[in-house]
């Protein structure tokens, strides 16, 4: 696993709305790492990408690791969040998506340009709903 040089993190907590995985990023290069995942499983240069082996967030708060599925086959599933087990350090999630799903998690990641958030995943029957967000305290 890689060293993780930034301040970048992921968070698990049961908010207003129900279980929240937060990413919270700071730098430009933190959000470029994240991008640059999204872009390679839209491009099918990855089909899975364990979050914890990719060693660019750190994980702060009751959650073993997060994992990008990109789905080949068949229709967006309605539930793109899934919790697949639970372990130790806390549960490990599937956020799973289509190329154009990736490719609309990157261009959300692009579109913070200054210090706000954007939701990655609908929300609506996922397990975890995603929130990004940059620059905010």
């Amino acid at each position: 696993m890689a060293e993780i040089n930034s301040r970048a993190s992921l968070n698990f907590y049961h908010g207003a709305n129900g279980p929240t995985l937060m990413f919270l990023m700071y730098d430009d290069a933190d959000l470029s790492g994240l991008k640059s995942i999204f872009l390679s499983l839209a491009e099918g240069g990855r089909l899975k990408v364990s979050l914890r082996a990719a060693g660019i967030v750190k994980f702060a708060s009751a959650i073993d690791d997060v994992v990008f599925v990109r789905l080949v086959d068949g229709d967006e599933p309605s539930r793109m969040v899934r919790k697949v087990q639970d372990t130790i350090r806390g549960p490990v999630f599937e956020f799973r998506r289509h190329k154009e799903g990736w490719l609309e998690c990157a261009e959300l990641v692009e579109g913070l340009t200054g210090p706000g958030h954007q939701y990655l995943s609908r929300g609506n029957s996922d397990e975890a709903q995603v929130m990004l967000s940059y620059g905010e305290r």
